[in-house]
């Protein structure tokens, strides 16, 4: 991943997604780049796709309604959407969640729901942008080891 983002490639989605008409001006051909990102999600998604039909023996559109899309956006936006890190922390938490809200189930999409506008209105980086800022003001521990 960390390749992706300081590759010429990722620096020009980078600036893409900062100010498309700055990255325009730059020389940057935000079409091409665009296309290109929009096809590979799209081969991602297939091999997504495809890794859950082999898993499962049946798939209907209905599975995947609107209830299901919100659930992963809230995973996103809770987790941090400009961070892969995010990613794992916020599906952490939407899995243990209900583990401990298991009295509450009529009300887990309630909890989810504020859950998501709390982070979106109070926290909109995630939780990645906490573990980011801890290491931005927490400086490194120095070295008790002496020379040699």
């Amino acid at each position: 991943m960390r390749n992706l983002t300081h590759s010429r490639f990722g620096r020009a989605l980078a600036a893409i997604r900062q100010n498309e008409t700055a990255a325009e001006a730059m020389g940057i051909d935000v079409l091409r780049y665009k296309a290109v990102a929009f096809a590979a999600s799209g081969f991602l998604g297939a091999i997504g796709g495809g890794l859950l039909a082999s898993l499962s023996t049946y798939l209907d559109p209905a599975q995947y309604g609107i209830t299901e899309s919100v659930y992963l956006l809230a995973i996103a936006v809770v987790g941090g959407l400009s961070s892969s890190f995010g990613a794992v922390l916020g599906s952490a938490l939407f899995v243990l969640l209900p583990n401990f809200l298991q009295s509450f189930q009529s009300y887990l999409g309630l909890v989810f729901a504020l859950l998501l506008l709390g982070f979106i209105v109070l926290r909109p980086h995630g939780l990645a942008s906490l573990y980011i800022l801890r290491n931005a003001l927490v400086p490194p521990a120095k070295s008790t080891k002496g020379p040699g």
